[in-house]
């Protein structure tokens, strides 16, 4: 009798088990689902620039003069994707490229991404708000990354020669490409 309850309890067990995956994997599928039916043929980008480098410098630049503000929730800038841009281009493109952000909720992943993104600025700003910059070099990775109606640049380093020495900087990780338009979507430390 105790041998068919322990039993009973196990295939309970593992029967919710099975459940609850067969649950998760199904809203994973709704949520890349949702994402694909947002694809669209033409974006238009706020701020772009017409060149993955110009991209990168235009961001630079204005990280190294933005204000700090601890007491602002949010990190505002015109040469990195704003909540909008990430949310209705950036997600939908990547729902399969098999990131974190491409099975969770545009709202969550806005959030992650918004966090990773203040502390990648806040250590650019850190590293840059002092110095004179006298040049920046992006070093890409060969592979561009085809995003259905984007192009993604993937931002190996960036080297800012200042006059008080060289800075790498890697927190600066991708930039898109829609029709000539260039913009810096994911900054992360």
């Amino acid at each position: 009798m105790k041998k068919r309850i322990i039993l009973l309890i196990i295939l309970c067990l593992l029967s919710c088990k099975k459940s609850s995956a067969e649950s998760s994997e199904a809203k994973i599928l709704e949520i890349q689902e949702n994402y694909k039916n947002k694809i669209k043929d033409t974006y238009t980008i706020s701020n772009s620039t017409t060149t993955s480098d110009k991209a990168v410098e235009e961001l630079i630049y204005e990280i190294k003069t933005y204000k700090l503000d601890n007491e602002k929730k949010e990190i505002e800038l015109n040469y990195a994707c704003n909540e909008e841009e990430t949310k209705e281009i950036l997600l939908p493109n990547t729902y399969d490229s098999g990131t974190l952000t491409s099975s969770m909720e545009p709202d969550k992943a806005w959030d992650m991404m918004k966090y990773r993104k203040s502390m990648g600025v806040e250590s650019i700003h850190r590293k840059l708000k002092e110095k004179e910059i006298i040049s920046i070099q992006t070093i890409w990775k060969e592979q561009k990354r085809n995003l259905h109606s984007l192009v993604g640049h993937v931002v190996g380093k960036v080297f800012v020669r200042t006059k008080e020495g060289p800075i790498e900087l890697e927190e600066i990780k991708l930039v898109i490409e829609h029709k000539n338009q260039f913009k810096v979507c994911v900054i992360s430390k």
